[in-house]
């Protein structure tokens, strides 16, 4: 964890979908964290995200979670106000839904993403990637989600992308 993951677990208003810190180093030499557990698979983040629209016999695959991407991706899009970007993850949508991922033809994305923003999970994520800038590839993915000690889906690092390219050195 770094500094923004610190102050992401103690902001209210994000709190419940980071791991929750309770004491750090002001230089952030180190903190103490809610324990939490990791993410192996696909299939223990999908089930925080059910959508009657999205077949559910899909729910426990990789398809399931990308479509889950795309999804964000959009609303982030539609929150910016980014008309290209919009129509370029409901053209991706699409060819999932062409693939099988609805029940049926007329479920836009535009529908898919409604039900959604009632999923208090969904819409908090969403609003932290759109407010923080975190990159939804990296952040909603095995190995980068973890199980709280109270069951809620949290993001274990909001900047692994950076991390990641920055090596081993970007611990020390």
């Amino acid at each position: 964890m770094n500094r923004e993951d610190q102050q992401l677990g103690i902001n209210k208003k994000y709190g419940d979908i980071f791991p929750r810190v309770f004491m750090f180093d002001p230089g952030f030499k180190w903190i103490v964290a809610e324990k939490v557990r990791e993410v192996d698979t696909p299939e223990e983040i999908n089930k925080f995200f059910p959508n009657v629209l999205l077949r559910s016999d899909l729910m426990n695959t990789h398809m399931y979670l990308v479509a889950i991407k795309i999804i964000m991706e959009y609303k982030v899009a539609q929150m910016k106000g980014n008309k290209q970007m919009m129509q370029h993850f409901s053209d991706t949508f699409d060819d999932y839904k062409q693939a099988g991922l609805t029940y049926n033809s007329y479920a836009t994305i535009e529908k898919v993403v409604n039900k959604f923003n009632k999923n208090p999970t969904f819409f908090k994520i969403v609003s932290a990637i759109f407010e923080h800038g975190i990159e939804i590839q990296d952040a909603i993915q095995p190995g980068n989600m973890g199980i709280g000690y109270d069951g809620r889906l949290v993001i274990l690092d909001s900047s692994i992308a950076d991390t990641l390219k920055k090596g081993i050195n970007a611990f020390y």
